[in-house]
């Protein structure tokens, strides 16, 4: 196995706890009692798997009789095969080598009837990938008509590979018993990029729809910030129940299922209107955006942060917008960003002009020019060989247009959106905006973006508060971008 194309494998192993859960209400560990054999296609070290073995023993079944012979799993790393290995061998039993295989799983077609797929698949999204690993897995994507190679380019890189997981597992595994039991991410059941996934048909088994999932969002199970659940599929399910438990209650509590069906009348938008992230860094906040700001004549500022203590030309120097911002009847800058672009048209400033007509900051960037290069990320390394070392991410003209609608993107509970002039910015994937060319055009976008039918097609995803609330990729449903330029 080369391990060196599974950087970035987005593995999230389950604590003991919930997967137990998860066997418990499912059923599945009774079924598996009864004669059912169960396929983890991604086990790690086998927690899910483990977690069957350890309610037997709780409930006093003898070593002699705990079936292990019907627990099946895959996993590409040797280690982990042998820790759960070592886990068997610890509770007395004695474990068989023929039922769990080192296999990289996306390409295993190991012939196995089963009766239940009981999985956590590895969580990391397309473009977050190496590259290598993008080229292997590109044409399953296709493959599974989970993606088209045009939204591989204009964002189906925000698709999981836990959506994969699940296809491929669907489709090579069919469960015989009809239940399929997964943790996965929330945005399976509600983002734009998975709807390809919530309409998969196995080509080798039947349909298999959600009977019931738990949103464990709340609950911390897993070390990660993104939403998460547990999603219990079977064939033809009478009804499907969404279960949450609040933050501050004991109990679950049923609501609705999240509906991506909600959606208004669109939006008229050019097509370079489309809905924004703000300027990326890459990692480089320290170099470019600062926290005071002090005139020191007509055209220098002095600005500094806990790094740098720097003057630089004012007209390179933009306020960026902050929480605080969104509270405010009036705006009043906390923090500045650096901009080492035309504030005419977006475009990069070559060292040579730096150099002719802005000394002062090409001398700074040549002081941080060693952590700047020293940056990642295969956007920004392409953009680097075509630009300069300081390139930013999200600058271009639409970035200094006259006007911006700007929201909260992440960590919000209501779409709030505020109008800000050209020279205002919104920062990373804190905001998003859409940029204007007229107050009025900005006063109608901000008037629909607050309209009753637009908070309740955000609220449908049960999203709020988390990361992913109002990020561009949700907005796009609410716009109609055939506008005449």
């Amino acid at each position: 196995m080369d391990v060196s194309i599974h950087p970035n494998i987005g593995e999230v192993f389950t604590p003991s706890y919930w997967a137990q859960f998860a066997a418990q209400t499912s059923g599945i560990y009774q079924a598996w009692l009864d004669g059912a054999s169960v396929l983890d296609p991604f086990m790690g070290e086998g927690a899910l798997l483990l977690a069957l073995i350890d309610l037997a023993i709780k409930d006093n079944i003898p070593v002699a009789e705990i079936p292990i012979h019907r627990l099946f799993g895959f996993d590409w790393q040797v280690m982990h095969i042998n820790t759960f290995k070592r886990f068997i061998e610890d509770r007395q039993l004695t474990f068989i080598a023929e039922n769990f295989m080192v296999t990289d799983t996306f390409f295993c077609h190991k012939e196995l009837t089963i009766d239940i797929l009981f999985t956590n698949p590895p969580w990391i999204t397309f473009g977050s990938l190496s590259p290598e690993r993008q080229a292997q897995l590109k044409p399953l994507f296709i493959h599974y008509d989970l993606v088209n190679t045009s939204s591989f380019i204009m964002g189906g890189s925000h698709v999981d590979l836990s959506a994969l997981a699940l296809a491929v597992s669907l489709d090579r595994w069919p469960p015989q018993k009809r239940q399929l039991l997964a943790f996965i991410p929330h945005s399976l059941l509600t983002s734009a990029a998975h709807a390809p996934w919530r309409n998969f048909i196995p080509r080798n088994s039947p349909i298999l729809q959600p009977q019931w999932y738990y949103n464990l969002s709340n609950l911390k199970v897993f070390p990660i910030s993104c939403d998460y659940g547990l999603l219990y599929m079977t064939e033809n399910p009478p009804s499907r129940h969404y279960y949450k438990k609040p933050v501050t209650a004991n109990h679950w509590r049923e609501q609705p299922w999240p509906n991506t069906q909600i959606t208004p009348e669109p939006f008229p938008l050019k097509p370079q209107q489309r809905p924004r992230q703000g300027i990326n860094t890459s990692g480089a906040n320290s170099c470019f955006i600062f926290q005071h700001y002090q005139v020191i004549d007509d055209e220098h500022v002095q600005v500094s942060n806990v790094h740098h203590e720097v003057i630089l030309p004012k007209a390179l120097v933009h306020p960026l917008l902050t929480a605080k911002n969104f509270k405010e009847d009036h705006f009043e800058p906390y923090r500045w960003i650096f901009l080492p672009y035309h504030p005419e048209d977006g475009q990069i400033l070559s060292q040579k002009e730096l150099e002719h007509n802005y000394p002062s900051a090409y001398t700074y960037l040549l002081r941080v020019k060693e952590q700047l290069t020293s940056r990642k990320g295969i956007m920004l390394k392409s953009y680097m060989k075509r630009a300069d070392f300081y390139v930013l991410l999200g600058v271009n003209s639409y970035t200094f247009a006259p006007y911006k609608v700007v929201w909260q993107a992440m960590g919000s509970y209501i779409m709030r959106p505020i109008i800000v002039t050209r020279d205002i910015h919104a920062n990373q994937a804190l905001h998003a905006y859409i940029p204007a060319y007229s107050l009025e055009e900005a006063q109608a976008i901000q008037a629909f973006l607050e309209s009753y039918p637009v908070q309740d097609y955000f609220h449908a995803f049960d999203v709020a508060g988390s990361k992913s609330f109002a990020q561009p990729h949700r907005l796009l449903a609410l716009f109609d971008f055939t506008q005449n330029s």
